[in-house]
């Protein structure tokens, strides 16, 4: 009796650690094929086939303010003319390299859903930084600034 169930212990020791090694090498490999860092970027940066892209930059709005962090954050508020705002908290974190208004409105638009181009065309769009107007999108963003943009009506 002992010995029977000495040889099925031994056994199933045997065969649980190769179906393990079996599947540690199947799951390393199959992370090492079909994981790279152009696949992750391509995820997280793209629009989802199924977005609805809205020609109002007011329908959302990011709520929460972001961590505190030694780069910081940057609110970039939007008025429509409808009387619906759009008040948006965004960490300078996630601007890496280039941290400019236009990247930051970018970034706003792939989250909130809306087309940033209207707002770049400063047609029906007036932006502000405190009070002096915004010409140039290409400008840098910093700690703690506060951009205004008006829909006219």
């Amino acid at each position: 009796m002992k010995n029977k169930l000495y040889r099925f212990t031994l056994i199933y020791i045997i065969v649980f650690y190769i179906l393990t090694a079996i599947g540690f090498i199947f799951f390393k490999n199959y992370y090492k094929n079909n994981y790279s860092q152009e696949k992750l970027d391509i995820l997280l940066n793209s629009n989802s086939i199924w977005d609805n892209l809205s020609e109002n930059p007011c329908s959302n709005q990011i709520f929460n303010s972001p961590l505190p962090n030694k780069e910081g954050s940057s609110q970039i508020n939007f008025y429509c003319s409808s009387g619906q705002k759009s008040l948006n908290t965004i960490s300078l974190v996630v601007l890496k390299n280039e941290k400019t208004l236009k990247n930051a409105i970018q970034e706003i638009s792939r989250i909130n859903a809306f087309n940033p181009n209207q707002i770049f065309k400063l047609d029906n769009w007036n932006c502000f930084l405190g009070k002096n107007k915004i010409f140039s999108f290409d400008m840098p963003i910093n700690n703690e600034d506060i951009i205004n943009c008006y829909q006219d009506k």
